[in-house]
């Protein structure tokens, strides 16, 4: 296996996926002065089993490159936006949720279910 293909490889597993989303917030934590208390037992411990995305039930796959994603890959979420990287508050869900609660308040997301259920008669599934 070469070099690349063994880089895909491990960043395709939860060790590894894990590995860069620790990465990740920990520059966000740097940079927004935030509380971090996580380390990779710890985020591999929450990592959903099935891969199941818990808010859209989208199985996520992490990226076919080394960088960027798409909807379906694994993000790391904090519940509450306004408490750091701290155990408890994080959990991973598929990029494409993130995004969607990452651009609108809560308010928002609550009117959006609303007009969501009205629309398609209270029939989704």
């Amino acid at each position: 296996m070469c070099k690349r293909e063994s880089k895909l490889k491990y960043y395709r597993s939860v060790k590894g996926i894990c590995s860069r989303s620790f990465n990740h917030c920990k520059d966000r934590v740097k940079k927004y002065r935030l509380d971090f208390d996580l380390d990779l037992e710890y985020l591999r411990s929450i990592y959903p089993k099935d891969s199941r995305c818990p808010i859209l039930g989208y199985v996520m796959k992490p990226s076919q490159g080394l960088l960027g994603g798409d909807n379906y890959s694994p993000t790391l979420d904090r519940k509450d936006p306004s408490k750091g990287y701290i155990k408890g508050n994080v959990e991973f869900v598929c990029s494409l949720a993130n995004k969607m609660m990452s651009n609108a308040s809560g308010k928002d997301l609550v009117r959006f279910s609303k007009w969501i259920d009205e629309r398609y008669n209270n029939n989704i599934t």
